[in-house]
């Protein structure tokens, strides 16, 4: 019979030298035994439950000195850091991460370490967290910043709590954000920004603002994946890619004029828009685009407005959703949103000026 767990406390048929006894033992951690680790043995599995269960019940009931959190947290936040990596990397080897996403995982744990390193988990409470928060504002960092923080480490505590490391999550508050006034282009300041960038990346930009996909399901869309007489292009696995979660695994259509355009472009790689190592996608267009953006001089109040590759997926969301009126199952389908999601709403789709001004104008005051 294998281990087992009756709270904090560890059951199992007692060895000795590799070799089982009658025994049954009751492990007690050391911050229920005073410091240091004891072992109870009994003479059946039974009483090792019996005694383990009343110990529960006291310690539940305050009566041992300590809160159910700490008495039943174990190892050090570095440990369980490590043993979250390594995990995190076997979902990548297996393509239930992407390999992006765990580099950023990586650089934020960077901060949580240095925060809370070789502490036991016990220690990690509202208090604590509440300090990590106040020094992240101290060093510079935006709220959003150090919410992504605090996200990451509450990520690592549900795993060990799931794991058994820890039997309670310890309370918090979220940091107030400031609300961003998105601005979303029209759409013939994109058809501007596309004008102004090079030939070889028109249909991709293109691409992303006709679809709404993220900037790396574009870079690894595969001729395999296109369908030009249908009009249609798929988004999926290739290779070692992936896209980010199940419900971004889709089809969406594309414009007779856009699958022309895609016909138009040499096959010399597997993937549509080749980088300059042979076999591999293209990997950045960061530069080329902001060169287009301040080209096409689009302004706000006088002034240069932000737009990324992200801001068109976000925009052709707005789009749809608020000119078009497209029903939200659809739009999350296009975008790659699980159905039912609240991210489609409150992260894509915002007010246009284009929107509000008809709104205004609709009145008869």
């Amino acid at each position: 019979m294998e281990s087992f767990r009756i709270g904090p406390f560890r059951l199992a048929p007692h060895q000795r030298n590799g070799k089982a006894t009658s025994k049954w033992l009751v492990d007690v951690p050391a911050s229920i035994a005073g410091g240091k680790r004891k072992r109870k043995f009994f003479d059946t599995c039974e009483d090792a439950k019996r005694f383990a269960r009343e110990l529960d019940r006291r310690y539940r009931r305050g009566e041992l000195g300590l809160s159910h959190t700490q008495a039943t947290a174990e190892g050090t936040f570095r440990e369980l850091a490590t043993d979250w990596l390594a995990f995190q990397e076997l979902r990548v080897t297996t393509g239930r991460k992407r390999q992006s996403s765990f580099d950023v995982d990586r650089y934020r744990l960077r901060v949580l370490l240095e925060t809370f390193g070789d502490q036991s988990l016990a220690v990690i409470n509202e208090e604590r967290i509440a300090l990590l928060q106040a020094m992240r504002l101290k060093q510079g960092r935006s709220p959003s910043t150090v919410n992504s923080d605090v996200r990451l480490l509450m990520k690592l505590l549900r795993w060990a709590h799931r794991k058994g490391r820890l039997s309670a999550l310890p309370e918090f508050e979220w940091l107030p954000e400031d609300v961003s006034d998105t601005v979303v282009p029209t759409q013939d300041e994109v058809q501007r920004i596309i004008d102004h960038l090079p030939d070889r990346l028109k249909p991709l930009v293109r691409l992303i603002a006709q679809t709404a996909c993220r900037s790396g399901e574009a870079f690894h869309l595969a001729w395999d994946h296109v369908d030009l007489d249908a009009c249609m292009v798929a988004f999926r696995p290739h290779g070692n890619w992936t896209p980010k979660t199940r419900a971004s695994i889709r089809q969406v259509p594309i414009s007779r004029d856009l699958a022309d355009e895609l016909a138009a472009l040499p096959r010399e790689s597997e993937f549509v828009f080749p980088g300059k190592s042979p076999g591999k996608p293209i990997e950045n267009i960061k530069r080329a685009f902001q060169t287009a953006v301040e080209a096409a001089k689009i302004t706000r109040y006088g002034k240069p407005i932000r737009i990324t590759p992200h801001t068109l997926r976000k925009a052709t969301a707005t789009w749809l959703a608020i000119d078009h009126r497209v029903p939200q199952r659809i739009l999350q389908s296009i975008l790659g949103h699980a159905p039912g999601s609240s991210v489609t709403d409150r992260y894509y789709v915002s007010s246009s000026d284009e929107a509000k001004r008809q709104a205004v104008s609709d009145l008869s005051i």
